[in-house]
């Protein structure tokens, strides 16, 4: 695996019983990454994002809630010196219903 390219952990890809509250997000860290972007979306384009933020770790805690029985998607990108070195593919988990 390219040490640039970040895998996202947890929740698992495509999970159908992920909780609506106190979801831990996790990825992999990217090699000389400085800080991270973390985006929670209700759509698979990212947009009306419900949490967009720079975080200076491989994880990100969200309290929630979700709507239960819902999909959600998200997306981590990893930073060095103001520009973006590298992005994950989106992910997508649906919560419990």
């Amino acid at each position: 695996m390219d040490s640039r390219e970040i895998r996202l952990l947890a929740p698992e890809p495509n999970s159908s019983a992920t909780p609506i509250r106190n979801l831990g997000f996790r990825w992999t860290s990217v090699e000389g990454a400085t800080s991270y972007t973390f985006v929670l979306s209700p759509n698979a384009n990212l947009s009306g994002a419900l949490v967009s933020q720079e975080v200076f770790g491989t994880a990100n805690d969200f309290a929630g809630p979700l709507q239960a029985g819902r999909s959600y998607y998200w997306q981590v990108k990893a930073w060095k010196d103001r520009a973006v070195v590298s992005g994950s593919p989106v992910g997508v988990f649906s919560t419990l219903k």
